[in-house]
């Protein structure tokens, strides 16, 4: 009988430390993954933030976009002000795809 339970035993501590060293081992390989994502994410953040230089943008937009100008405040206008066509016409869109949405369901 004990020579069975210690054999059992064996088995079990056996079994146990291979299951550990597995998951020890698969707690490397994530935090291996985990820096490896971190270093991408700051190589990301950094050609970003290259990307959107402001001054970089400006002469991008200069060379590439010659006939764009900067907004004018005078181009703005407030929602009362907008045309009532306009808002009219948004609206009947809008109903339109309520009521085919209403269709399909």
């Amino acid at each position: 009988m004990t020579r069975y339970f210690l054999i059992s035993f064996f088995a079990f501590v056996g079994i146990s430390k291979v299951y550990v060293f597995y998951v020890e081992k698969r707690m490397e390989n994530l935090k291996t993954m985990v820096a490896r994502q971190k270093k991408e994410i700051g190589l990301l953040k950094i050609e970003w933030t290259y990307l959107n230089q402001n001054a970089r943008l400006q002469a991008m937009a200069r060379k590439y976009l010659p006939s764009w100008q900067p907004i004018e405040a005078k181009q703005l206008k407030s929602l009362p002000e907008l045309d009532k066509r306009f808002v009219d016409e948004v609206m009947k869109q809008e109903s339109i795809a309520e009521i085919e949405n209403s269709k399909d369901n």
